[in-house]
């Protein structure tokens, strides 16, 4: 996996370095907007795929609840 420039995972890998963690996914809520965001990082190519798909989840549970309680 090369590696990401974009200046959102820039900021997990900056979280991930100071907390000392391996794996760290931002979630970005902006309840005005009605939109939702997220970064996320992996130490390692392995790492960073988990990492997505563990975003990916929060993300859509979030959606969905959103849904559910409109």
């Amino acid at each position: 996996m090369a590696f990401n420039k974009s200046p959102r995972v820039a900021d997990a890998r900056a979280v991930a370095r100071k907390w000392k963690k391996d794996q760290v996914i931002i979630l970005g809520i902006d309840q005005g907007k009605g939109t939702i965001e997220y970064a996320s990082y992996g130490a390692t190519s392995y790492l960073c795929a988990d990492a997505k798909l563990k975003a990916d989840a929060a993300f859509e549970a979030i959606v969905h609840q959103q849904i559910n309680s409109e």
